[in-house]
């Protein structure tokens, strides 16, 4: 399998505190073997899951989180099996990562908030698609 960076995770990996890079950058080679790792890898315990708010596209996006040694930064990404693709779309702290959660709604501010955020997540992630596919991004895949 192969993984491949967007241009927004390429600006997000210099953000990450060089403690954190090792982690991540082993993280990385994970998913080259598995495109949805979960369990112990390499003496690392990671959890991939979908992400409930994106399951409107196709593949569905999935977040990548280690639990120990833990990160706090995510790694959001999709497989894009009939290329044989992993191809990665933000690396980023948990707090950005996602927008806001749906259970910290408390009342018709905050749901405005929410339904924003959503709606800008997923057009963010929906632009990083779009480029992936109508620019054949997997022909530069390694």
């Amino acid at each position: 399998m192969k993984v491949q960076l967007s241009d927004q995770a390429r600006r997000d990996l210099p953000n990450v505190p060089r403690f954190d890079r090792p982690r991540l950058g082993y993280a990385l080679d994970i998913l080259q073997y598995e495109a949805f790792p979960t369990g112990i890898f390499e003496n690392m315990d990671v959890d991939s899951r979908a992400i409930d708010i994106l399951s409107i596209f196709k593949p569905r996006v999935h977040r990548l989180r280690l639990n120990d040694p833990p990160s706090v930064y995510r790694i959001i990404y999709f497989y894009d099996k009939p290329h044989n693709v992993v191809y990665i779309v933000f690396v980023r702290h948990r707090s950005r990562a996602y927008p806001m959660a749906l259970k910290d709604v408390r009342g018709p501010i905050d749901l405005v908030k929410y339904l924003k955020e959503v709606s800008e997540y997923r057009k963010e992630v929906r632009i990083i698609m779009d480029d992936y596919f109508n620019n054949r991004r997997w022909e530069d895949a390694r």
